[in-house]
């Protein structure tokens, strides 16, 4: 399956959030996607996964800043790399208040 270039903005909340096995440089987050909204011109293949939850990758010093702990109310930039496979943008990660 090839994925085109994809970017959306989802905010969601934190339902796990545990190192990476298979990779030391990133976390796994389980999120529960409240909204996804589109980035620019890229396609938001997101957009249909609002009400699901999803595991992201996101790169260990980010999840470490952000303090990402169940119960916790995020915003990330997503991209969809295959049909479960969801990466963070390391720039655009944020715990809401």
């Amino acid at each position: 399956m090839q994925i085109v270039e994809n970017w959306s903005d989802v905010e969601g909340e934190i339902k796990e959030f545990a190192p990476n096995p298979s990779d030391p440089l990133s976390s796994l987050a389980k999120v529960v996607v409240s909204s996804a909204e589109p980035v620019d011109s890229f396609p938001n293949l997101l957009a249909n996964r609002v009400g699901t939850e999803i595991t992201v990758r996101v790169p260990s010093p980010t999840g470490e800043h952000t303090e990402f702990a169940p119960g916790a109310h995020v915003r990330l930039r997503i991209r969809q790399g295959g049909p479960d496979r969801f990466f963070s943008h390391p720039e655009h990660v944020a715990k809401k208040a």
